[in-house]
C-alpha cells in the first residue's frame, strides 16, 4: 500500500449520517503508519517562535486560537469570557452541559484547560511592538516568524501542531483549534472529545479528528475569490473528506502524528 493511501486511511473520518460530529473508528496497522513516517522530510517548517506562552498544557485540554494580529479585541473578549484559565466543574450527578466555573469544593472533580493564541509576523514596526507587549503582558501567545497572511493560514495550523508536539508532552490530553471569532463551550467540547476517544478501537493506537465534517467540497477556481485555489496548489477536483477549519479537536498524540506527516507534503 502506498504512503498516500496509508495516510488517507489513518485520518479518514467515518461519520454517522445523523450527527456530523460523532466519529467512528478506522483500523490502521502499525506498518501503515510506519510507511508514512518513514518518508523523507522535504518540508521542515524552519520558521521560529518569536514569543512563547509561560502557561501551557494544563489539565486535560489545550485550546489553540488562530488570531489575526489586529484582532486584539477578539483576544481580549476570549480572555475575559470562555478563555479564562479556570476550573470547570464535572460531576456524575450533573450534566457537562451545565458545568460552570467554581473556585474550590472538595466534593467535585475539576478540569483545568489552557488557551493559547497564535499569530504570525507583521511588517509594521508599531504593530509588531504592540504584539510583543501584549504577549509579554498576558503570556498566552505564540508569535511565529512567517508573515501573517490569509495564504499562510496553513502555516499557522502547522505552527499549532508543532508547538503542541513540542510543549505538550502529556498523554491523554486533547488539542482543540478554533478561530478568534468563535465561542467554545468548553465542557461540551471536552465531553465530545472524551466520547470520541472512548469509541472501540483496535490495532495502532487511537487517532481521530473531530469536528463538523465536510463532504465532496470542491476547490474555488475563480481567481477573484478570496478562497481561490490554483491547480498548482491542488490538482484534484474534489477535496478529501475533512472537518471545518473553524473548530476541531484531537488527541495530543494525534497532533504529533499530523505534524510529522506535515513535514512530508508530497504524500
Amino acid at each position: 500500500m502506498s504512503s498516500k493511501n496509508s495516510f488517507s486511511r489513518i485520518f479518514r473520518l467515518f461519520v454517522k449520517s445523523s450527527d456530523p460530529f460523532i466519529l467512528e473508528d478506522t483500523k490502521v496497522s502499525a506498518q501503515e503508519v510506519f510507511e508514512v513516517l518513514s518518508s523523507p522530510v522535504t518540508n521542515p517548517h524552519n520558521y521560529k517562535f518569536l514569543s512563547l506562552p509561560t502557561l501551557a498544557c494544563a489539565g486535560k485540554l489545550v485550546i489553540t486560537v488562530a488570531s489575526a494580529p489586529l484582532n486584539y479585541r477578539n483576544r481580549l473578549a476570549i480572555r475575559n469570557t470562555w478563555g479564562r484559565l479556570g476550573k470547570f466543574l464535572s460531576r456524575t450527578s450533573q450534566s457537562n452541559h451545565n458545568a460552570k466555573f467554581v473556585n474550590d469544593n472538595k466534593d467535585k472533580t475539576y478540569y483545568n484547560y489552557t488557551v493559547v493564541f497564535f499569530v504570525a509576523g507583521v511588517a509594521n514596526d508599531q504593530l509588531r511592538s504592540l504584539l510583543l507587549k501584549e504577549s509579554h503582558m498576558y503570556r498566552d501567545m505564540v508569535i511565529s516568524s512567517f508573515m501573517d497572511t490569509y495564504n499562510n493560514l496553513s502555516l499557522k495550523t502547522v505552527a499549532m501542531l508543532k508547538w503542541a508536539s513540542t510543549f505538550c508532552p502529556k498523554f491523554g490530553m486533547f488539542l482543540v483549534k478554533c478561530d478568534d471569532d468563535s465561542y467554545v463551550n468548553v465542557p461540551v467540547m471536552l465531553k465530545a472529545l472524551q466520547d470520541a476517544d472512548a469509541l472501540p478501537h483496535e490495532n495502532f493506537g487511537r487517532h481521530f479528528v473531530a469536528g463538523f465534517s465536510l463532504f465532496n467540497q470542491q476547490p474555488f477556481r475563480n481567481r477573484e475569490s478570496k478562497w481561490y485555489v490554483s491547480f498548482e496548489e491542488y490538482r484534484g477536483y474534489v477535496y478529501p473528506t475533512a472537518v471545518s477549519g473553524s473548530a476541531y479537536g484531537m488527541r495530543i498524540d494525534t497532533a504529533r502524528l499530523l505534524y510529522q506527516v506535515g513535514l512530508i507534503p508530497d504524500i
